[in-house]
């Protein structure tokens, strides 16, 4: 029998987690004057990853920037941080990035450019401020690629082609290379409605769930559904995606979960 495992959306459930204070309570950290997008991943030792875009002249219009903010809000990547690269094909903004931190305190972006081809990247990030992968992982045609670590360094990588209407999700090893043979495809239960990425969560044992939008037109408004995914081979564990919410959302907006088990809220 299939167990259905949902995400609820607005349900409260209490972590423990990490804040950072300026002692001048009227006064915030001055991290970057970019004038771009940020956002931010925290790390298991209260250390904090504050990523940006940073504006600059065309035609790069442009870069992705990160720096590192120790427990006490000190840079660690000079005054400045680190361009991790000038290189993605931008147009005039941004759109919505990805991000997500691995056991060893990892960071990985998600990106996609807005110049011509949407083409979608990951970079990684070690806590010493390097970047591993300088070119990225480059993905093709790739809206919101979704980020999730595995704990032998491995990561599941769910994106959006736009001309193809379904989200692919595919493995890559340390190396940023392709683990499965070809990308899994993942439809609704209409698959003449785009399908896009929301989140991935790993299960107990070689299996993970994606969390996925079926768009219901042209607009942002979508559906939530749900597929199971094996680890090992990369093929569907249900017969089909299941739904688990009558409630509308949008594709292109974040939202978040947690995982108990094998049960995803």
């Amino acid at each position: 029998m299939k167990k259905l495992l949902t995400l609820f959306i607005g349900l409260s459930i209490s972590f423990m987690g990490k804040a950072q204070w300026n002692p001048i309570l009227d006064q915030n950290f001055l991290v970057t004057n970019a004038k771009g997008s940020s956002f931010a991943e925290t790390m298991s030792d209260g250390k904090t990853y504050i990523g940006f875009w940073k504006s600059v002249s065309a035609p790069v219009n442009f870069e992705l920037w990160v720096q590192i903010l120790d427990q006490n809000g000190n840079k660690q990547l000079g005054p400045n941080g680190i361009k991790v690269t000038d290189q993605i094909p931008m147009g005039t903004y941004t759109v919505v990035e990805k991000t997500a931190v691995d056991t060893s305190d990892n960071l990985y972006i998600g990106v996609t450019g807005t110049g011509a081809g949407t083409p979608g990247y990951i970079f990684k990030i070690t806590p010493q401020g390097i970047s591993e992968w300088p070119t990225g992982i480059s993905l093709g045609e790739a809206y919101l690629p979704t980020i999730l670590p595995l704990s032998d360094g491995n990561i599941v990588v769910g994106y959006f082609p736009p001309s193809q209407k379904y989200t692919k999700v595919q493995m890559f090893n340390q190396a940023g290379l392709p683990v499965w043979t070809v990308p899994t495809q993942i439809v609704s239960n209409d698959v003449a409605k785009n399908t896009i990425p929301a989140d991935l969560f790993k299960l107990d044992g070689d299996e993970c769930e994606i969390i996925f939008h079926k768009q219901v037109s042209f607009g942002t408004t979508s559906y939530l559904f749900a597929q199971k995914i094996n680890l090992k081979s990369g093929t569907l564990l249900w017969d089909a995606p299941q739904q688990i919410t009558a409630k509308s959302t949008a594709y292109n907006a974040k939202y978040t979960g947690a995982v108990d088990g094998n049960v995803v809220y």
